[in-house]
């Protein structure tokens, strides 16, 4: 006996494949990069690609001049800038034009703040 799937699970795994596509570009050399570890944050640059691909391993040198191997698809490390200076988020958007502009969201969240608060 077969049974379908509750809406429930549907929004689950749909979750998981868009954690799974989540992290789908490939570093550079020069890309600067965040780790989230237990401890804090910390922030390096690529210095060697060890393997390329989506399965391969990167050489990172973080700002206290220690270097570690780190595979691409840990989950842990973010693109923070690329070597060319565009962002993890810019490049993500790739080259559709931005959906608001700051300075006028700045401007309505000052309005709202005077008239609530």
């Amino acid at each position: 006996m077969t049974e379908t799937p509750g809406r429930r699970d549907v929004r689950f795994k749909r979750g998981l494949r868009a954690m799974a596509q989540h992290q789908n570009f490939e570093y550079r050399i020069g890309d600067e990069v965040s780790f989230a570890a237990g401890h804090g944050m910390q922030y390096g640059e690529v210095v060697r690609i060890i393997t390329p691909g989506p399965d391969g391993a990167i050489e990172i040198q973080w700002e206290d001049g220690r270097r570690e191997t780190k595979k691409t698809r840990d989950r842990a490390i973010h693109l923070v800038r690329r070597a060319s200076g565009i962002s993890e988020v810019d490049e993500r958007r790739g080259p559709r034009r931005r959906s608001t502009d700051d300075e006028i969201a700045e401007v309505r969240r000052g309005d709202i703040r005077r008239r609530h608060g």
